[in-house]
């Protein structure tokens, strides 16, 4: 498991690497999409993505 530290380094790494990567970039290209969501968006997001958690829970129980 990572450390909180640990985590946050991680993502820091992997944002300074697609900042710095070319605009074509798919990670720098779907970054900036993901930054362009609004706050209801993000919350649509976290629901359909708790649905499918759900789901896949369902499926490792039967």
């Amino acid at each position: 498991m990572f450390s909180d530290t640990a985590r946050e380094e991680e993502i820091a790494a992997f944002m300074g690497d697609t900042l710095a990567a070319e605009p074509e970039d798919f990670r720098k290209r779907f970054i900036a999409m993901l930054a362009s969501l609004s706050i209801e968006e993000w919350k649509f997001i976290e629901e359909k993505a708790k649905e499918l958690f759900a789901k896949e829970q369902e499926k490792r129980q039967d």
